[in-house]
């Protein structure tokens, strides 16, 4: 019979040979593991973690939200989603929060990155034809509207800007922002179903939309979000490196 002990150290082992980002906390949600690659994420090293919390090794907002979630895995014993940031606050991936009991009066958390997705190659035949297709027929569709609006993967990736964008027209009035929500109605059945987290803000970096995968992809509900800007979401530290890489995309699309 596998004792506690050595259930805890086969998790231990389990994440220090994957290449992906990963840890262990303890039900007090202190380190106990992480591994090389969740260490270099940061650019420190992993004693640098041991026995310490989230909060005590990055003093900001958005790890207070991660513990929430790894508090609600160690009491519901369920899956959960969070956005984890570098130390500078400019890169983010997603990671997968669970629990695991090794014994009655034992819980560990245990958190692992989500790989992201590799790029979609556009081909001749085959269903990625159709995937093109749509894509055309949001770039058609956003072309029409007067103010600027951009489509963006999660990670900061331009999908589609409009030429409004491109040619620096004036900020939409309030009124503006709520019509281009109306208009995005016309492209939430196209966007729905794309295979990468796609999003819209507008001139003053407003959430007006977001797809399903967003959602999978940030941990946010998405009726939670509508309508924040990047500091509004991440905090001002890690909103900052977000509406870089927004702003950077814009400025490139």
């Amino acid at each position: 019979m596998t004792s506690a002990g050595n259930l805890l150290e086969l998790a231990c082992s389990r994440i220090a040979d994957l290449d992906t980002p990963a840890y262990v906390k303890n039900s007090e949600l202190r380190y106990v593991a992480v591994n090389e690659a969740y260490a270099r994420f940061f650019g420190m090293e992993i004693s640098d973690f041991i026995g310490r919390r989230s909060r005590e090794v990055h003093d900001r907002p958005e790890e207070e939200e991660r513990e929430d979630k790894e508090r609600r895995a160690l009491v519901f014993g369920t899956e959960e989603n969070a956005i984890c940031f570098d130390r500078p606050g400019q890169g983010h991936e997603r990671v997968q929060i669970e629990s695991f009991m090794p014994s009655e009066d034992r819980a560990y958390v245990l958190g692992i990155f989500e790989k992201r997705p590799q790029p979609r190659r556009a081909v001749s035949t085959g269903p990625d034809q159709a995937l093109l297709a749509d894509f055309e027929r949001v770039r058609t569709a956003l072309e029409t509207l007067d103010h600027p609006i951009g489509v963006f993967a999660a990670d900061g990736r331009p999908l589609v800007v409009n030429s409004a964008y491109r040619g620096g027209a004036r900020p939409p009035s309030e009124k503006g922002w709520h019509e281009s929500v109306a208009e995005l109605d016309l492209l939430r059945t196209i966007m729905e179903d794309l295979p990468v987290a796609a999003f819209v803000r507008d001139e003053a970096h407003r959430l007006v939309y977001a797809n399903q995968y967003y959602e999978t992809f940030t941990g946010h509900e998405r009726s939670k979000v509508l309508g924040l800007t990047e500091f509004e979401m991440f905090g001002e530290e890690s909103g900052r490196g977000i509406y870089e890489e927004n702003m950077l995309a814009l400025k490139n699309g």
